[in-house]
């Protein structure tokens, strides 16, 4: 069955590209792959963050939380607020 569409734009992300069917991919032609952050970006989104949390951390824990947050500002935010957390009992 054919349906009248107007043009649309669909966007899906998924972290396992292999759960989507071939056909399906293939429909679409553009699959793009994201890289991961710098340690010295995600240095630079924590240092912002501690901005808004009003959160005083010395550079050197910066760097520590960038290190474990494995290129996602995801987990480094969530590691930020255990910090944060730990820095206030």
């Amino acid at each position: 069955m054919k349906l009248a569409l107007k043009p649309f734009c669909l966007i899906g992300a998924t972290t396992r590209l292999s759960s989507i069917s071939s056909p399906l991919r293939d429909r679409f032609g553009n699959v793009l792959k994201l890289d991961f952050y710098d340690p010295s970006d995600i240095e630079k989104i924590i240092f912002n963050n501690c901005k808004l949390l009003e959160l005083d951390i010395p550079d050197g824990t910066l760097h520590v939380v960038a290190s474990k947050s494995r290129g996602t500002p995801r987990i480094a935010n969530r590691l930020l607020k255990i910090v944060r957390d730990y820095k206030t009992i």
